[in-house]
């Protein structure tokens, strides 16, 4: 057996404690990944502005009690990413377009969003106005089409 300095073996040590902690973290948490299977809910989605609109798609994941989502706009561009916890009535933001990356804007989003997914079922058309800053959010939910391939046809 090879001799090992004793930093050499302090370091070994500590690399197998780390790899060890790692191990233990990773069992800790619990698996929050969606149904493979489980499509997403997707919507029609209006935001009207008092001197601009933007309009698209989104689709919105359930993990339990948080709800995850995705905007975008008619062009394919994502317009921004939320997701929003149940339990504590938070929206978090991401990937936000440049024309809507400013902390005021964000700020009146995460509020918005967080009042109108409160009562969000994935059935019911979804409508809120912001009085305040004269906004209005519509999300009206798409048809599911069950003839829907995996793939396309090319």
């Amino acid at each position: 057996m090879p001799s090992f300095s004793k930093s050499t073996k302090a370091r070994i040590l500590l690399l197998g404690l780390l790899f060890a902690l790692a191990l233990q973290a990773q069992s800790a948490i619990p698996d929050a990944t969606p149904d493979s299977t489980a499509a997403p809910d997707r919507w029609r989605v209006h935001l009207t502005f008092d001197k601009a609109a933007l309009s698209g798609l989104c689709l919105v994941r359930t993990l339990g009690d948080t709800l995850v989502g995705a905007v975008v706009n008619e062009f394919g561009l994502q317009a921004f990413d939320f997701v929003f916890d149940r339990r504590r009535g938070k929206v978090q933001l991401s990937h936000l377009l440049p024309m809507l990356d400013h902390w005021y804007i964000r700020r009146t989003l995460r509020r918005d969003l967080a009042q109108l997914l409160i009562d969000y079922r994935p059935d019911a058309p979804l409508h809120y106005h912001n009085e305040r800053r004269n906004i209005d959010y519509l999300f009206t939910p798409l048809p599911d089409d069950s003839h829907e391939t995996a793939s396309p046809p090319f």
